[in-house]
């Protein structure tokens, strides 16, 4: 049986994969040793990297080749210990042919989602 992902299906996904990634940021950064940074760098148009200071983890994830991202003039997100939270606000725009949805990091580590139709 062939099933096809719809845009909104590939948005919704998309979006759900980097807040998912920007939460794992804030939880390895509680709970590494002090002095351990996480950082959440754009890759590609379509790829996030989230790796620790060091280099030796990180994982990529790779959004649908019909989502693009724009993260507004900056390169990255640290995330610092001891409170795991980015001293930075700024937000990373989702976009696909449908919709595009706003994702705003606050420095006191929460996260605002909204959409807007195109």
């Amino acid at each position: 049986m062939y099933v096809s992902w719809s845009q909104t299906a590939h948005h919704g996904t998309a979006v759900t994969a980097v807040v998912d990634l920007i939460q794992k940021a804030e939880r390895n950064a509680l709970a590494s040793v002090e002095g351990t940074d996480w950082i959440l760098e754009q890759t590609s148009a379509n790829s996030v990297t989230l790796r620790n200071s060091s280099s030796t983890i990180s994982e990529t994830i790779m959004l649908p080749n019909d989502a693009t991202m724009d993260w507004n003039s900056k390169t990255s997100y640290i995330f610092s210990t001891p409170r795991g939270l980015t001293d930075e606000t700024g937000s990373i725009t989702i976009q696909t042919a449908e919709k595009a949805t706003d994702i705003v990091i606050r420095s006191n580590g929460t996260l605002d989602v909204s959409s807007t139709a195109l």
